[in-house]
């Protein structure tokens, strides 16, 4: 799975038209959270073992992290 790094400032700022997450566990990599890049999902999930036992590989080999944000806003998608 290919990924694209997305500035946690992006997914941080409320803007209108958005979606609200709350308290969620993302998956992260630096000041960027993680989507994929052919379909655009962010990988997050409330339950922070999910987003650990995921991308256990990823977190371990490849320097990602697992970050808790407590409110963040995403496009909505239909």
């Amino acid at each position: 799975m290919k990924f694209k790094h997305i500035p946690l400032i992006d997914v941080t700022t409320p803007r209108s038209f958005r979606i609200a997450i709350v308290d969620c566990y993302w998956l992260t990599k630096g000041e960027n959270v993680v989507t994929n890049e052919r379909y655009g999902n962010y990988m997050y999930n409330s339950d922070k073992r999910v987003v650990e036992r995921v991308f256990e590989r990823h977190i371990q080999e490849d320097g990602y992290s697992v970050t808790h944000i407590p409110l963040a806003f995403i496009e909505r998608r239909d």
